[in-house]
């Protein structure tokens, strides 16, 4: 689900105080340099320059795959430059059982994020090695993507226990009103002749995590298995299916990329009818076309930003998108376990600019009211 960034202590440029024209209470310092480097990024968005390209989600995907232990891995800058970058390998250990599969997940930054590290004059690593001012400002300043290390440990699961609960789950939703609604909106739409696909972003775990094991909630609003993975999965059958008949060919073929997909989970989908795309986290946005539909529903990355810069699809179902009046910019901090903790204002799948102006050629129709499996969903569908 869409979660807020929390922020742990962060490697910054030494900065002469006088060159500090403001601090706030989270310790976040904006300098006179800082504020150059704002105005270099915002010139580059506003005269159209991408943040993120298919292609260098292909590169990087195609460096990554080619070698499980990089050293470096070469990142795009948004001014269209690019240096190779030290990655983390502390940790990766595959025969831990503690730890699970660590391997390298590219995490990317939002818009917001990117502005606000440069107010501070973040200073960037490469291969290592401190970029001087000069260089960090022209070439990495508006980098938009990273690498980290995840553990992927996943809750083992009986393929028959999860299959029946598939089925169940899958069952329930065709006798909801949310399947009705849907299925009703889809058919009173007009979808070109040309869409062959679903792009799925951040569906979810069919079984929760080892902490937190989902297959036995039980939803308030109708007293059954909450299981809202599963659910949002049998939704994009059910608009693959409709867009089939719609165009009179068979179920549109269905893509789905979630990190948290088990070995089990992954089975499952594939026999259901549903690609599961590998990879580090990007792989699925190369996918991403003009003929395309994108479902996500609270997903940790940011689908909407990366979406606006590569493809104007033929419908996003997605969180609604809202008015840059509603958006906060406040920072908070909370102690946890003793320890200081800066909590984002923005959310990982947060709107920009660029999110706000792709809707406008596009019809908004709420999704069927279903907070607990789906949340604030909007089906947007382009008017040309």
């Amino acid at each position: 689900m869409t979660t807020s960034v929390a922020s742990a202590a962060r490697h910054v440029r030494p900065t002469a105080q006088d060159d500090v024209l403001h601090q706030d209470e989270v310790g976040h310092r904006v300098t006179k340099h800082g504020l150059e480097v704002v105005q270099y990024i915002k010139g580059l968005y506003d005269s159209g320059a991408k943040i993120w390209t298919k292609e260098m989600f292909q590169n990087i995907e195609a460096e990554l795959a080619n070698d499980i232990k990089p050293s470096s891995v070469m990142v795009r800058s948004m001014n269209g430059l690019q240096r190779r970058r030290g990655v983390p390998a502390e940790g990766i250990d595959d025969k831990d059982p503690d730890m699970g599969f660590m391997h390298h997940y590219i995490m990317f930054k939002i818009y917001q994020e990117i502005l606000y590290e440069a107010e501070e004059e973040e200073l960037e690593i490469a291969d290592g090695k401190d970029i001087d001012w000069e260089d960090s400002h022209n070439t990495i300043a508006p980098t938009s993507l990273e690498l980290a290390l995840i553990s992927k440990k996943t809750l083992t699961i009986d393929f028959a226990e999860l299959e029946a609960a598939w089925n169940e789950s899958q069952h329930n939703w065709t006798l909801s009103s949310a399947y009705s609604e849907l299925v009703a909106v889809l058919r009173k739409a007009t979808f070109p002749p040309t869409t062959n696909k679903i792009v799925c972003f951040g569906l979810g775990s069919l079984e929760g995590s080892q902490d937190y094991p989902t297959l036995q909630d039980m939803a308030k609003c109708d007293g059954l298995p909450r299981r809202a993975a599963i659910t949002q999965h049998a939704a994009a059958l059910t608009i693959a299916e409709v867009l089939g008949q719609q165009l009179q060919r068979d179920p549109l073929p269905i893509y789905a990329q979630d990190p948290a997909y088990s070995p089990t989970a992954t089975r499952i989908l594939e026999e259901k009818g549903i690609n599961v795309v590998g990879g580090c986290g990007s792989l699925a946005f190369t996918l991403v076309d003009d003929d395309t539909v994108v479902f996500s529903c609270h997903p940790n990355i940011a689908v909407k930003q990366i979406v606006a810069d590569i493809a104007r699809p033929v419908a996003m179902l997605w969180n609604r998108v809202t008015p840059e009046e509603e958006e906060n910019s406040r920072w908070t901090v909370e102690i946890v376990n003793g320890e200081k903790i800066f909590i984002s204002p923005w959310l990982t799948d947060q709107d920009s600019p660029r999110t706000r102006a792709l809707v406008e050629g596009y019809e908004g129709i709420p999704f069927p009211e279903e907070q607990e499996r789906f949340g604030d969903l909007v089906m947007y569908i382009r008017q040309d």
